[in-house]
This record gives C-alpha cells, structure tokens and sequence, in this order.
C-alpha cells in the first residue's frame, strides 16, 4: 500500500475540528458512532438496548415540515464526539434520495470555529433574509458599555431581581473606584482583541470576581450569587440589540418561515452552545418554545456548563430543561455524553459514547 505524507496532504486529514474537513475526507477518517448505550428512554419511539448514529439521525428527521420546533440537546466533554456526531448529520441532511429526490431537510451547522456573529449569516444562507447584523468587533467598547448601562437605567424593569435603588446603584459611575460601565468596557475590549487574533474564547460581560466587587461598592454588603446570572442576561439582552438583533425569537421564527414556504425543514446544529455568546440564552429560551416555529435544533454543551448555568436554576427556561431532560448525574462518566430529546411533552435521554 502507498504512502503519502506529503505535509499538505496530513494536513488536510488530521485537523483538529471535522467540521474544518471536507466532506470527502470526514468520511474517509469519521469512525462511525454505532454503539449509542440507552441509558433513559420514555418515548413512544422503540430502539434496541445500543443505538447507531443512523438511528439519531432517524429520530431527528422524523419530523413533518410544519411540525413545531423540536430540541435535542448532546452532553459531554471535550473529546467525547459532539462535533463528529454534528459534522456527520450535517453531511446526512440534504441527500440524494433513491427516488432521486432530495430529502427536505437542510443543515444549518454553527462549528465550534464560528463566532456568534456568524450564526445568523449561517441560518439564512439559503433564504433571501435581511441580516444586518454588526459585528462585535466593530463596536466602539466605551461607547457600547456606555449604551448598556444607560439601557439598564431606563430599562431596569428587566431586572426584577433588583430594586430600582439597587439598579441606579449598579450603574452608578464612579471616578475612582470600580463600576459597571469600566468593567463592561474592559471584556468588551479583550473579547475583541482576542476574536482579531482568532483566539477561541468565550464573551463573559461581568466575572463572578467583578460582580463582588460591584454589589461590594454598590451595596456595601456581600454579593447575592444568584442574582448574577440574572444581570448577565440583561446585559446580553440589551447588547444584542446593539448589534442589530432587536428580537432573536422573532428573527428565528422569521427564518424559519423562510425556510418552510420553500419546502425546506431547517435543521440547526451547533456543536457547542457557548460558542453563541451573548446569544445563547435567547435562542435557548426560542428552542424549548415548540409552537415559535419549525426547526429541529441540536446543541451540544458540557457537563461543567450545564453544572454551572442550568444545575444551579430552580427557575426559567434552565429549570426547565432540566427538568424535561430529567438527566441523571452519575450516568456522565469518562468520555461519554448524554442525548435528550423532547417531543411532545416526552423526553428521550441516551448516553452516547464516542
């Protein structure tokens, strides 16, 4: 048997990401994910003990084109299989059917490489949809943490979980001493110093050290945790009208409509759901939303994120999903990662190991 180990050519086959690969060559590496171990099923769909990636991509193509938004959701570490298992569906929809039709799915995959402002040029590539959206990276960061905090203050209905003194104390500017409006203006400019130098990283607006220091000035007293990822999601929110996406559930539901009046049923596949930044709560919050529109929606994430932002929630769209997943801790062990799938008010869970 020949060799071949021209530079390039090891290049092209050994690539960190499969999604990077061609299709040609995901398939000449992709090690096929046949023994899918049921962990958890209460679904009126029957499968054996172990399952195959044939039959996720089964489940998920079930659907009808107008059926109501349906999510799945993949858990595990890095390195368990969550892209391959994305990459590989990606490559499946859209085929050549043996009537020499095309299958009425469509892939709409948002890799790990990709940022968050790429998400909607990637949903609307086969539909004619205005997509002005701002790229972060062309925000001024002063003017923009200006903008927020100024949005907050007007807008602080949208922190509940505040009063409206604490609210004017939050955003209180300080010369001399921390304040939001600084500390947001700083992450804003190290997220982009690092997405111009192609740095993967996460956008992280306020950390758990900023926000003690903040409540300690504000409120001269220790910080309320749980009141942390509640300011978080305000900011995103206003941040992402900033960019130009003024509603992200309706945007979607738009897209989606698109996709339906041209005989398409769009399937979203985003291997890791933090890569969404400051768009991931939002569209979480649009997916576990059936009747919103007409997706089937695959998101991956790890076990130490949903630890972090759905284990600690007793409330909201979090709560929620945990409790529809009813995910059951000691079945995360090694590499595996655990598949839910809801539909119609069942949930289907498997440890998928890769």
């Amino acid at each position: 048997m020949s060799r071949d180990w021209d530079q390039n050519t090891v290049d092209r086959h050994i690539n960190f990401l499969p999604s990077q690969q061609s299709k040609n060559i995901f398939h000449d590496t992709h090690y096929p994910i046949d023994r899918v171990y049921a962990n958890y099923i209460r679904s009126p769909v029957r499968y054996d003990e172990f399952l195959t990636q044939e039959n996720i991509l089964e489940s998920i193509t079930s659907s009808k084109l107008t059926n109501d938004n349906r999510l799945f959701i993949i858990e595990g570490a890095s390195g368990c299989g969550k892209t391959q298992l994305c990459t590989w569906l990606s490559h499946q929809l859209g085929r050549e059917l043996e009537s020499g039709q095309v299958d009425s799915y469509i892939a709409l995959h948002h890799s790990q490489r990709d940022h968050s402002e790429d998400f909607f040029d990637i949903l609307t590539e086969y539909v004619e949809i205005d997509n002005q959206v701002i790229n972060i990276v062309e925000l001024d960061s002063e003017k923009a943490a200006k903008a927020l905090v100024a949005n907050i203050r007007v807008f602080g209905d949208n922190l509940r979980e505040f009063s409206e003194a604490e609210v004017q104390s939050l955003t209180e500017s300080r010369q001399e001493r921390v304040d939001l409006q600084d500390i947001l203006a700083n992450n804003l400019r190290e997220y982009q110093a690092k997405y111009e130098n192609d740095v993967d990283t996460h956008l992280e607006l306020v950390s758990r050290d900023e926000y003690q220091l903040l409540t300690t000035e504000a409120f001269n007293n220790d910080p309320d945790w749980s009141r942390l990822d509640h300011l978080r999601s305000a900011i995103k929110e206003h941040l992402t009208g900033i960019l130009g996406v003024e509603s992200v559930s309706e945007k979607l539901a738009s897209i989606s409509e698109a996709y339906v009046e041209k005989g398409y049923r769009p399937v979203i596949l985003c291997d890791d759901l933090p890569t969404l930044g400051v768009l991931q709560e939002q569209f979480l919050n649009y997916a576990i939303q059936p009747q919103k529109g007409h997706y089937d929606i695959v998101v991956g994430w790890s076990p130490s994120w949903y630890n972090h932002h759905v284990g600690p929630h007793t409330d909201g769209y979090y709560a929620y999903i945990k409790k529809q997943s009813r995910r059951v801790s000691s079945s995360i062990n090694g590499r595996a990662a655990v598949f839910f799938h809801r539909r119609n008010g069942s949930a289907l869970q498997q440890e998928v190991h890769a």
